[in-house]
């Protein structure tokens, strides 16, 4: 159950994740750090060993940073403004942007159209809700097969669904 826990926790996250257990079998080891934990502590262990462990850990570079959203096989940057599908980047209009990353804050939940309006594009503008139709629909196409996380929602507005990447087993 921890090992399922760890791999949807990764797909969401990559803050540092210590696994701390009673199993000390090399192979439960491996599958942790395999799925991604950043390190490994058995039972018993001192406290000072732990707090060791931690202060290391966090005077360590992150390897990516923690505004990185993951979805399956999307990726979105919110510092840089960056979308990658499977590690390729994807280049994006800043209204694209700002809608995909407005549905990435909220995965799994229906937002309204108005709402998506509100946030992306000019609400005062005429026809916002056909152009936030039309940027969803070309939204879709540049992330490829990602593009079908973009989930509508009939006769409320749209969705991030998360799919599982290529990676993942299921």
């Amino acid at each position: 159950y921890g090992m399922d826990l760890l791999k949807l926790y990764r797909q969401r996250s990559e803050v540092p994740v210590m696994i701390l257990s009673a199993r000390d079998d090399s192979s439960d080891k491996i599958r942790a750090l395999k799925l991604g934990a950043d390190d490994y502590v058995t039972k018993p262990f001192w406290p000072e060993e732990l707090l060791a462990r931690v202060t290391a850990r966090l005077r360590r570079p992150t390897m990516e940073r923690s505004d990185v959203l993951r979805l399956g096989a999307l990726a979105l940057d919110v510092a840089a403004r960056r979308v990658e599908v499977d590690g390729a980047l994807v280049e994006l209009t800043p209204a694209e942007w700002t809608v995909l990353a407005a549905l990435a804050k909220r995965p799994g939940t229906a937002v309204s159209r108005e709402a998506l309006v509100e946030q992306a594009l000019d609400s005062e503008r005429d026809g916002a809700l056909r152009s936030l139709d039309v940027h969803i629909s070309r939204l879709r196409k540049k992330l490829g097969r990602a593009g079908a996380q973009v989930a509508t929602v009939w006769g409320v507005g749209y969705r991030l669904a998360d799919l599982p990447s290529d990676g993942d087993a299921t």
